[in-house]
């Protein structure tokens, strides 16, 4: 049974435009907020309008490309958010279990993963993907294909796959 939404007020409209663009992986049309927020093309676009100049002199900025919107980095935060990227970083055991399961069976998908790994890989991929350190690309049908890339050997000291230790086998007693 479907029920009625009550419309947001202009203040709750702008909360959940922030929300939503905070939380989306891809930019936003008019068309997306309008489904999302149950609000009208006008209300949005006047909540966006206010959002956005809410934002104009932070760390993040609503941006706008091809009627899409999404929030990015402000173009003075640059040499900081390039410093977080470039400083090491200690991964977490599903990530080195995940990044681990690719170097040693790539080509590998989502799928085959989950057969080792217990819990679903999507988060851990993406992350893994972020940091550069796997690529996927797409394979028969609609599988994707994980892979190492130059600075996931470039991060383990390795020249090529061949180097990487022999893999540890579990043995049954």
């Amino acid at each position: 049974m479907l029920t009625e939404v009550a419309p947001l007020s202009r203040h709750d409209l702008e909360c959940a435009i922030e929300a939503l663009l905070f939380v989306t992986r891809e930019p936003l049309g008019l068309a997306d907020l309008t489904l999302l927020t149950k609000c009208d093309e006008r209300a949005i676009a006047a909540a966006l309008r206010t959002v956005k100049l809410r934002y104009q002199h932070r760390g993040i900025r609503v941006t706008c490309k091809g009627a899409r919107y999404s929030f990015a980095a402000a173009p003075s935060t640059r040499a900081a958010i390039v410093r977080y990227f470039d400083e090491p970083r200690m991964l977490s055991d599903s990530a080195s279990d995940v990044l681990a399961l690719v170097a040693y069976l790539q080509p590998i998908t989502a799928a085959q993963i989950m057969e080792y790994h217990d819990a679903d890989p999507a988060h851990v991929l993406q992350t893994l993907q972020e940091a550069g350190l796997i690529q996927c690309s797409p394979g028969e049908g609609s599988a994707l294909f994980f892979r190492t890339t130059a600075a996931f050997l470039e991060a383990a000291s390795l020249q090529s796959l061949d180097e990487l230790p022999p893999a540890y086998e579990s043995v049954t007693v």
